[in-house]
């Protein structure tokens, strides 16, 4: 808890660089002067020491602009948050950039970064290390330089070769000229959301190559998904069959067979609980006199149970 609080601490005071540190200890940590100031030294020693030939180009002011009107954004196209990521909690951003780096497959080591020069996070791809800075702000800012002086400060501190900028807005044209002149690379909101796009459209051709294609009956087509043992099927009395998921141990769907035709098929998650085969969703439910009845056909019975097993491989 002490460390989060002091994360925000040294947050806050990048955020407004004029702020009288000793006293912004006092308040946020109820520390007396001498070791307000002591702490102060500290952080003004290794938290904000700055490289030298940044400094004296380049000086502090606030990562964020409040966009009066679109004067500013006249070079910029107009962002479109597709998937409304400003909207999110800050928990919520959190989580969904974890997924997203590590979806953009690289490894995340945020319980590794201290708290100081705002990094959020570290990660690793093709064995090179990047200094993430993830920022959630509203679409009526822009990003100014500022920012990428901080990812330039965390590049040199962690000793990375790379620093990425993310954010749920736009850049200023200031940050982008900055951000080419010190190596630091920009992920605005059209940027995230044309990797989100990417990605589920590899994860949807993944899912996709993870079923085998239909061929001959259904009875055929469900028994391939044990093939690749992606899913396990399990042969019961009367000609029933378990679908399974490897790893656990209540089955998916159920199955049963008369004269090579699936007469009965139930879902057995319902509600994401495992419910008992009399009580689960029937795709198939023939009467023993009519195999025909209340089905649909082969291909579209087991097109509608890749759709139900999809959501197991997410």
């Amino acid at each position: 808890m002490h460390n989060m609080k002091f994360n925000g601490i040294i947050h806050e005071i990048f955020e407004n660089p004029n702020t009288n540190i000793v006293e912004l200890l006092q308040d946020k940590l109820h520390l007396p002067p001498d070791k307000a100031e002591i702490l102060a030294d500290r952080i003004e020693k290794h938290y904000l020491k700055t490289p030298p030939d940044v400094a004296k180009n380049f000086p502090i002011k606030l990562v964020t602009e409040k966009l009066v009107d679109n004067t500013k954004q006249s070079s910029q196209p107009k962002q479109r948050d597709v998937y409304a990521l400003e909207s999110l909690s800050s928990k919520e951003f959190e989580v969904f950039t974890k997924w997203f780096l590590q979806e953009l497959d690289y490894n995340v080591y945020p319980d590794s970064v201290p708290a100081f020069l705002g990094a959020d996070y570290l990660a690793t791809k093709n064995d090179l290390k990047t200094v993430f800075l993830a920022r959630k702000y509203s679409t009526s800012y822009i990003v100014l330089e500022t920012a990428v002086l901080l990812a330039h400060q965390a590049k040199h501190n962690y000793q990375c070769e790379n620093a990425i900028i993310l954010t749920t807005t736009l850049f200023s044209d200031a940050a982008k000229i900055h951000a080419t002149k010190y190596g630091v690379e920009l992920w605005d909101i059209q940027i995230l959301n044309e990797k989100i796009l990417e990605i589920k459209q590899i994860t949807a051709l993944e899912t996709h190559n993870v079923f085998p294609t239909y061929k001959g009956t259904l009875l055929d087509s469900l028994l391939a998904l044990a093939e690749d043992k992606k899913f396990l099927i399990e042969k019961r009395v009367g000609g029933k069959y378990d679908v399974f998921f490897p790893g656990v141990s209540f089955p998916l769907l159920t199955f049963q067979v008369q004269n090579s035709q699936v007469t009965r098929l139930v879902y057995r998650i319902k509600y994401n609980e495992p419910v008992g085969e009399n009580d689960g969703e029937a795709l198939i439910n023939c009467s023993r006199n009519d195999n025909t009845s209340n089905r649909p056909n082969d291909a579209d019975a087991y097109a509608q149970v890749i759709a139900y097993l999809e959501q197991f491989l997410e």
